[in-house]
């Protein structure tokens, strides 16, 4: 397991490397469920706020998975889930925002520091890439076991994500640039506060009291890409672990982005949604 004592790298964060957006629905339904595959065990309470109902309000999905070659905790691998806008705190401005509710990373320090500056629900996995002549990419990730705590660490042995990416059919299709602020919806994280493990000294899930908001932006050039699950039935998730996601065959690849985090907007209200330690 990596030292705790690596040094807190508090936002803004500056990041770069390559970026697939696995879309799962634009104009998804508000009352699809938010079942427990999209929270961790230890997130339960942040589940209880958003299977609250009317607080799911649907929208655009995303899952995306991203390789950082460069950030201020050097490169890591990430996995994340947005399933929808949700009903947004009273003392926020906006009635409702996306939200990420599972994502795993690959570094211990990307998972202190993204669940400290941002409220991101960070759990620790193994990333396995491997890539084709043809471009074509497969990607795999493996949870870090609960019962292994500390210095013992333990990957399981199945993945909880698996995918195929392949280039387009359109190769040579050209890279078209773009930046998220042309998006015609909110990007807006609106984020709960986190509950801390009991080996958080150990395994890096600290948490926090506060609501955070934050907008991240991405900006160089998208090609479009295909997609297929490599779990049993062509499965991207194993609905454990992480969501059983079903995204369109044609996703989004950056390669290259850059990718802006800034410092978050935080709120304490303890009136209607409590804090945790």
């Amino acid at each position: 397991m990596e030292s705790l004592s690596t040094a807190v790298a508090p936002a803004p964060w500056t990041l770069r490397g390559d970026a697939w957006w696995f879309v799962l629905s634009v104009f998804g339904n508000s009352t699809d469920n938010i079942d427990a595959s999209q929270y961790a065990p230890l997130e339960a309470s942040s589940a209880k706020i958003a299977q609250e109902p009317g607080n799911f309000k649907g929208g655009v999905s995303l899952a995306m998975v991203l390789r950082y070659t460069e950030s201020p905790v050097g490169p890591y691998d990430e996995l994340l889930i947005i399933p929808g806008a949700f009903d947004s705190p009273p003392f926020s401005d906006d009635k409702e925002n996306p939200r990420v509710t599972r994502i795993y990373v690959s570094t211990l320090a990307s998972v202190i520091n993204g669940r400290k500056n941002w409220n991101t629900p960070k759990h620790l996995a193994r990333f396995e890439f491997t890539e084709q002549k043809d471009g074509t990419r497969d990607v795999r990730v493996y949870p870090l076991t609960p019962s292994s705590p500390g210095d013992n660490e333990t990957y399981s042995a199945k993945p909880c994500f698996a995918a195929r990416i392949t280039p387009s059919w359109f190769v040579p299709a050209p890279a078209i640039p773009f930046h998220t602020k042309f998006l015609p919806f909110t990007v807006d994280l609106v984020q709960p506060p986190l509950e801390q493990s009991e080996h958080a000294d150990k395994d890096g899930l600290v948490g926090t009291n506060v609501w955070q908001k934050m907008l991240p932006s991405f900006s160089g050039k998208i090609k479009l890409v295909r997609m297929v699950g490599l779990l049993e039935g062509e499965k991207y998730g194993d609905g454990v672990d992480f969501p059983n996601i079903r995204p369109w065959k044609t996703g989004i690849y950056w390669p290259d982005v850059t990718i802006e985090f800034p410092e978050s907007q935080k709120w304490k209200d303890e009136r209607q949604y409590g804090t945790f330690a």
